[in-house]
């Protein structure tokens, strides 16, 4: 589709669209996080929303967050210009709002899991680049997970097929942090194993390895690409985002 339009126009038309897309992402974390406490699995509700041609299914999908140097920094943008033309706080401020705390969602899980006691123990964590398919960490949820847990002194170990680099460099003179080039190293010993990021290599993971490997067998799936019930058959516990 072409259309014509001034440049000003053009601007606004790309902020805007992120802006949606950006609220969809939120919207669904949001009514995630909801149907837990009513054991709704979200998924389904998720598949009844975008068979309504009204609404469709994309950007439906709930996880841990969503960071870049595009998407977020493209709404932070229209929220600024929003800030600078109203006084009232508006809809983005809220959809930026639930994105935070949504990237320590899979933290609060792993918290909740251990009533707290969390001190000591090591979560491993697959994908730190904030999506599939690139090494850049910006605004990643992952970083927000490893800062909540290094301030548990939880020691954490990451594996990225491309973001490793990145991350090792991100990390300087903040903690310490396991870096892997095998995705099994890093959940050797662990106490939960976070996915954060839902790269090819992490969709069909050798379980029973996983299971013998891990000190804990906890799974917080941030992206919603396991099926609960046949991880929990594989003997591990498994927790979604709004998944029953």
């Amino acid at each position: 589709v072409i259309q014509l339009m001034s440049l000003r126009e053009a601007e606004f038309a790309k902020l805007a669209i992120s802006g949606i897309l950006a609220t969809r992402i939120s919207f669904m974390n949001d009514m995630a996080h909801l149907s837990e406490s009513m054991g709704v699995d979200i998924d389904v509700v998720r598949t009844a929303l975008g068979a309504d041609p009204r609404i469709g299914d994309a950007y439906l999908y709930p996880g841990c967050g969503f960071g870049g140097p595009g998407l977020s920094s493209t709404v932070m943008t229209l929220v600024s210009a929003q800030h600078e033309k109203q006084t009232e706080p508006g809809l983005l401020d809220q959809v930026m709002l639930i994105n935070e705390r949504q990237k320590e969602v899979l933290f609060r899980k792993f918290w909740q899991y251990n009533s707290g006691n969390v001190a000591g123990k090591r979560v491993a964590i697959w994908g730190a680049a904030f999506k599939p398919g690139t090494h850049r960490v910006d605004n990643a949820p992952a970083l927000k997970v490893i800062g909540a847990l290094w301030a548990q002194n939880v020691q954490v170990a990451v594996h990225d097929p491309q973001a490793l680099p990145e991350l090792a460099d991100w990390a300087k003179d903040k903690g310490e942090l396991d870096v892997f080039q095998d995705p099994y190293l890093a959940a050797e010993g662990a106490d939960a194993l976070m996915l954060m990021t839902e790269w090819r290599c992490y969709w069909s993971p050798d379980w029973v390895r996983l299971r013998a490997i891990m000190r804990e067998p906890l799974v917080l799936d941030g992206r919603n690409i396991y099926d609960p019930s046949f991880v929990k058959a594989q003997g591990l516990v498994y927790r979604g985002i709004g998944r029953v």
